[in-house]
This record gives C-alpha cells, sequence and structure tokens, in this order.
C-alpha cells in the first residue's frame, strides 16, 4: 500500500470518528455540549489539516514521478548514445 493509499485509509476513518462523535453529540446532555463541540472543532480542524497534508503529499508524488521518467529519459538516451557510438568518448 502506497504512502497516499495509507494516508486517505487514515482521514476516511477519522472522518467516520468524527460523524460517529456528532452522532452521539446530539444525544449527550446539555451540559456536555461545549466540551463535546470544542472537541468536534479540534477533530475537523485536525482533518483540514490531515487533508492539506494528503493534497501535498498526492503533489510531491507527481514531481517525483516526473523527475524519476526525465531521469530514467536521460539515462536511456546516454545509455543509447554510448553503446552506439563507433569511437569511445571521454566524458568529464
Amino acid at each position: 500500500m502506497s504512502a497516499e493509499e495509507i494516508v486517505r485509509s487514515q482521514i476516511s476513518a477519522a472522518r467516520r470518528r468524527i460523524d460517529a462523535l456528532e452522532r452521539r453529540t446530539a444525544s449527550a446532555p446539555a451540559e456536555a455540549h461545549p466540551f463535546v463541540d470544542d472537541a468536534l472543532h479540534e477533530l475537523q480542524t485536525a482533518m483540514e489539516e490531515l487533508q492539506v497534508s494528503e493534497e501535498e503529499l498526492r503533489q510531491q508524488n507527481e514531481t517525483l514521478a516526473e523527475s524519476r521518467e526525465a531521469l530514467e529519459t536521460e539515462r536511456l538516451r546516454y545509455q543509447d548514445l554510448f553503446q552506439n557510438a563507433p569511437d569511445p568518448y571521454l566524458v568529464t
């Protein structure tokens, strides 16, 4: 499982927990609501931060894949150049 898939899985699990807490809050005694509301707000803030981190990770993975592809293209180009050269090359 890739890091991106793990993060998505964790975010989904956290969303399910937040939803469950919100349902429980509706049936909690009125005096508990301020504390529960604060906790839910903190959880929602953490979820938003996780989603931002997930997007940053996705973008970094795309950049890494593009760089890796460009590097492999250059490696193959130089490999072909040296294998098909009629005379030896000196690279400095």
